[in-house]
């Protein structure tokens, strides 16, 4: 579904209102988005960037990992401290976000943000894990699908700060409530924006597909089955940030995840939650 014209009063949001991404930023989101890249390789390309080896440092020597020795290599920190996957989530949050801004939008809480799309991340590779997909499962693909499948919210958080914060007020967590009001109110939803970001920024097309349809349940266009997946994971930590019942996995996913282990991932929701937004926490307390 393509944007539509917004309420009288806004500018409609278009390919242009996308942040740029400068070339230093393009190569780095390109090694991190590479399935192949080995860790030093990680470790060579953020020590250019002051920024994100700061930040990377400051995790790796927070009380969350509590390191015996100080950490002062990048390098270290990546390889026996933080691990690549966690590498890529701050990496990519930092350099998707840093000319975002949430301040003037009061129902949107970044470090919650931060929490449910790293659950969501991490929930998706979890189920990959007991997915029936042929060939090596893409863990890494479909840990970037749940990261950044609700993206698009922080876009439009940036670019509709005030109109935002009334619909995220009024959706109360329903997010197909907020979908709808999106489009009535903005001529554009959080999935629109989030696959017009996806496009500019040259991510890999399964992520722009799972930013753009993921909360669409009857897709069935290329990469259908990751697109559900996440879609699924990305409820499910919805339902968890609003104090809603759980539920059990919907008869289009039980295709893909068919086993016992599978239906467990629930019940250890809410622990693996305490953990991930000590994380978020960490992140977003750091300068962009």
């Amino acid at each position: 579904m393509a944007p539509s014209k917004p309420q009288p009063g806004l500018k409609a949001l278009t390919l242009d209102d996308i942040p740029g991404c400068p070339v230093a930023d393009q190569q780095i989101l390109a090694l991190i988005t590479d399935d192949d890249i080995h860790l030093t390789q990680v470790g060579m390309i953020i020590e250019e960037s002051p920024n994100l080896s700061i930040m990377i440092l400051s995790l790796a020597n927070s009380a969350f990992f509590s390191p015996s020795k100080p950490v002062s290599s990048v390098s270290h920190a990546i390889i026996n401290v933080i691990g690549l996957r966690m590498t890529r989530s701050l990496v990519l949050s930092t350099i998707l976000g840093r000319n975002l801004s949430a301040t003037d939008c009061p129902n949107f809480s970044i470090e919650n943000f931060w929490t449910d799309s790293l659950m969501a991340g991490r929930l998706c590779q979890f189920l990959m894990a007991e997915a029936d997909f042929s060939g090596p499962p893409p863990t890494e693909a479909i840990y970037l699908c749940g990261l950044l499948l609700q993206f698009g919210q922080f876009l439009l958080v940036d670019h509709f700060p005030q109109e935002m914060d009334e619909l995220l007020g009024a959706a109360d967590g329903d997010i197909d409530k907020l979908l709808l009001a999106q489009r009535n109110k903005l001529g554009v939803d959080q999935c629109q924006a989030g696959a017009l970001m996806g496009i500019r920024w040259q991510l890999p097309d399964v992520v722009v597909a799972t930013m753009q349809h993921g909360f669409d349940d009857d897709y069935r266009g290329e990469h259908w089955r990751m697109v559900r997946l996440a879609g699924v994971a990305a409820r499910q930590v919805l339902a968890l940030r609003y104090d809603e019942p759980l539920t059990a996995w919907p008869e289009t996913l039980d295709v893909l995840v068919n086993t016992p282990m599978s239906l467990k991932l629930l019940e250890h929701l809410p622990s693996y939650k305490e953990q991930i937004s000590l994380i978020a926490s960490i992140l977003t307390s750091k300068p962009r």
